[in-house]
């Protein structure tokens, strides 16, 4: 089946597309995480402390062949710009003007952790509401516990195992 995996799949993360707002960047970042990898692998191309893939737009084409030389353009530039994709040039030859990249991973890193710290909280707010709803509670009490989740104040909760 021609649209269903004969061909090697593109990986996209749902959250990182949400976070940056935009598929085509989403999916841009992790192909070049894919490519880094496997440079770390066979430790070539490490220049200035990290790992870099280069490849000229006709080469990034026959990976997203949807985009338009002009929307690939403006997706590197994009996430240049906001700081998760950082260019640079290391060709033997100055005649050479193949664009290396490379992530900025701690930058990547501060929106994983601010992420996982936001889910952390989504589940405890979750968690203590239900252990409020399973609670006989006089009124005035329960609407004084959940005035506290709301404005996302630290409340002690019992120790659970799933």
């Amino acid at each position: 089946m021609g649209l269903l995996f004969d061909e090697h799949p593109l990986v996209l993360s749902p959250t990182l597309a949400k976070v940056l707002g935009n598929l085509n960047e989403a999916v841009f970042i992790q192909q070049v995480h894919y490519w880094l990898e496997i440079k770390k692998q066979t430790g070539k191309n490490f220049v200035e402390g990290r790992y870099w893939i280069y490849n000229s737009v006709e080469d990034w084409l026959k990976q997203f062949p949807w985009m338009s030389s002009a929307t690939l353009r403006r997706t590197i530039d994009n996430l240049v710009q906001k700081g998760y994709v950082v260019k640079g040039n290391f060709n033997q030859k100055k005649m050479d003007h193949t664009t290396w990249y490379t992530l900025n991973y701690e930058k990547i890193m501060e929106i994983d952790n601010k992420i996982r710290v936001e889910k952390e909280e989504a589940a405890q707010i979750a968690l203590a509401a239900l252990q409020l709803e399973e609670m006989e509670i006089p009124e005035p009490l329960a609407e004084q516990a959940a005035d506290r989740i709301a404005q996302n104040e630290q409340i002690d909760l019992p120790k659970c195992t799933d």
